[in-house]
């Protein structure tokens, strides 16, 4: 497959069959092990990075939007974090009002989202 796909694109002169072939391609490779492959055949990688397109950290609403792994606040507990940011009033499945904490312990950055009266009033 990944021969016939070299050869292919190698033998095709017409710019919107290539574009055709390519596209047909695309998919195989991108949910196979063939990244590499694509990247060499074509010159292109498959990132949205290296085509200069970041993500924005907010989301439609305008809030911000943490990127980072969730963390339980049980996990925790009793241990020294230091809060980087925060969001007010983010929507859940459990419900609207809550706050989502960027926090970062031991050089690691993390994120939590609580509804607790305590937390939130020592956040305002």
């Amino acid at each position: 497959m990944k021969k016939n796909f070299a050869r292919k694109v190698k033998r095709i002169k017409s710019r919107k069959r290539n574009r055709e072939i390519r596209a047909s391609y695309w998919g195989w490779c991108k949910w196979g092990d063939c990244k590499n492959l694509w990247r060499t055949i074509t010159n292109n990688d498959m990132s949205f990075a290296d085509k200069g397109i970041k993500q924005s950290g907010r989301t439609k609403d305008g809030k911000k939007f943490f990127d980072v792994k969730e963390t339980r606040l049980m996990d925790i507990l009793n241990v020294s974090i230091t809060v980087v940011d925060f969001e007010t009033n983010v929507k859940t499945k459990q419900g609207e009002g809550r706050y989502c904490v960027l926090f970062e312990q031991n050089g690691q950055r993390s994120k939590f989202i609580t509804n607790c009266y305590n937390l939130k009033d020592v956040l305002d």
